[in-house]
């Protein structure tokens, strides 16, 4: 149940990497989380997502969301594998449990 986002190819530049989605997340000021227990402080929608993001990679120091990007710095670059893990935690953040999962 929920509706899955759709996230573009993401751009990574050394450390960081943008995620350019098909929806809003925050206001257009956006919002930073320097931490996870920064990101596991607050309700909004982009703390929380914030807080998924830190809770899937240890190795990320910063989270910036703004609209329909989300911007993620990692202490030592980007592998596929984390780019993937990223990518896929972003596009079920609005997902609450798959089709056919028991309920």
């Amino acid at each position: 149940m929920g509706q899955r986002i759709v996230v573009q190819e993401p751009i990574v530049e050394g450390d960081v990497a943008v995620f350019v989605t098909n929806r809003n997340l925050s206001g257009v000021d956006g919002v930073r989380f320097e931490s996870a227990a920064d990101a596991e402080t607050g309700t909004s929608v982009p703390a929380r997502l914030a807080a998924r993001l830190y809770g899937v990679d240890a190795g990320m120091r910063h989270v910036y969301i703004a609209a329909n990007h989300v911007v993620v710095r990692r202490v030592v670059g980007w592998d596929d594998a984390h780019l993937d893990e990223a990518v896929r935690v972003v596009e079920e953040f609005f997902v609450f449990h798959r089709v056919g999962d028991p309920t």
